[in-house]
């Protein structure tokens, strides 16, 4: 019985290492994970995305998602200024860069309130999610940072660390 088993074993180990041996050399992370071979929001958290989207509604305009590896920010920010300006539905993402955790701020417009929401899992044991949701002040007021985002208040850019989702 252990013989069998132990032959079965030895026989996997040689599958594995000759799978490895022969398929190896093909395989690239830079191809695995080429951005332009995946979809626009293969890394956007889904619980922001379906917050946007409920918040401007499922026939809004998507903008995009800014990142380090997709889209520049002027080119989302571009797209929901023109949405905003024509007061059409549409949300739009931006990945920010954090030492501890992983950041996303999205804009959400309805055609008639504009809301922030901003998401953010800390790294670490607990990996806990946050996602904070707030209207943009009456009136409102959208304009383009120096860094090509959005801007329509200052808690959207200084997220609070106290609202948990």
């Amino acid at each position: 019985m252990r013989s069998r088993l132990r032959i079965r074993i030895a026989a996997l180990n040689c599958f594995c290492i000759a799978s490895i041996i022969s398929f190896g050399p093909s395989l690239f992370a830079q191809s695995l994970f080429n951005p332009k071979k995946l979809p626009s929001d293969w890394m956007s958290p889904p619980i922001l995305r379906q917050r946007l989207l409920a918040l401007a509604g499922q026939d809004a305009m998507n903008c995009g998602r800014a990142s380090q590896s997709s889209l520049a920010p002027a080119d989302v920010t571009d797209c929901a200024l023109q949405q905003f300006a024509a007061k059409k539905n549409f949300y739009a993402r931006y990945d920010l860069e954090g030492f501890d955790s992983e950041q996303t701020i999205g804009f959400a417009f309805d055609g008639e309130k504009l809301y922030t929401v901003t998401w953010q899992r800390m790294m670490g044991w607990t990996g806990k999610q946050k996602l904070k949701t707030q209207e943009c002040p009456l009136p409102i007021q959208l304009t383009k940072t120096r860094s090509g985002r959005l801007h329509c208040s200052l808690d959207d850019i200084l997220p609070d660390t106290d609202a948990i989702y």
